[in-house]
């Protein structure tokens, strides 16, 4: 994942999360949105693709209202 220029589907925040399910629908998160929406993922068949979650404020990202 190129986290420097994706999006989280939910804010539009740096995404960490890439989640896929059976159809190839692929969802991107931010960590917040990731974790409050995990379960609901879950239970619709989602399944964990990529987790960089452990790369949060590593090194900021550019802002996604940057031009």
């Amino acid at each position: 994942m190129n986290r420097h220029h994706d999006r989280c589907d939910a804010c539009g925040a740096q995404a960490f999360v890439k989640v896929i399910n059976a159809d190839d629908l692929e969802l991107l998160f931010c960590g917040h949105h990731f974790s409050k929406n995990e379960q609901v993922l879950f239970s619709q068949g989602f399944l964990v693709d990529e987790d960089e979650r452990d790369q949060v404020n590593v090194k900021p990202s550019i802002s996604a209202s940057a031009q």
